[in-house]
């Protein structure tokens, strides 16, 4: 595994606004972020101007990113294979990231730099709602 690789996933809402992604290469589908991540994804993508409705890209890493629009700091672990707690300076909350963290990277990394970009063909209301509803 490379620890210098950028990693992309394209999340998506799910309704009641709980954000989730789908990696077949893991076999994670509509694999949910928790809590107070979905506050810090509505909030970068607000800044953006990104329509949450249309999903987006985000390219993380253990090291910056050009252009990143947040930098996570790790806080503590739950224990081995429990997730981990990470902060975001800038907002000054902390979020928990699930042991699926763990398909990404070895260990846990002390930072994670995030970039969000809108995605280049957006999704459309049908194909949002296919995502949502296939099992």
């Amino acid at each position: 595994m490379n620890t210098n690789a950028i990693r992309m996933l394209e999340p998506f809402q799910m309704p009641g606004g709980i954000w989730v992604f789908d990696d077949p290469a893991f076999g994670l589908k509509r694999e949910p972020f928790v809590g107070t991540i979905n506050d810090m994804i509505d909030h970068f993508l607000a800044r953006k101007g990104i329509p949450a409705e249309q999903g987006f890209v985000m390219y993380f890493s253990d090291r910056p990113i050009p252009n990143h629009d947040t930098h996570l700091v790790w806080e503590q672990s739950d224990g081995p294979e429990c997730g981990d707690w990470y902060v975001c300076p800038e907002l000054n909350v902390s979020g928990w990231l699930c042991p699926a963290l763990l398909h990404y990277f070895k260990t846990p990394p002390k930072d994670i730099y995030v970039r969000i970009e809108a995605r280049r063909k957006p999704l459309t209301a049908g194909e949002l709602a296919k995502l949502q509803t296939e099992g």
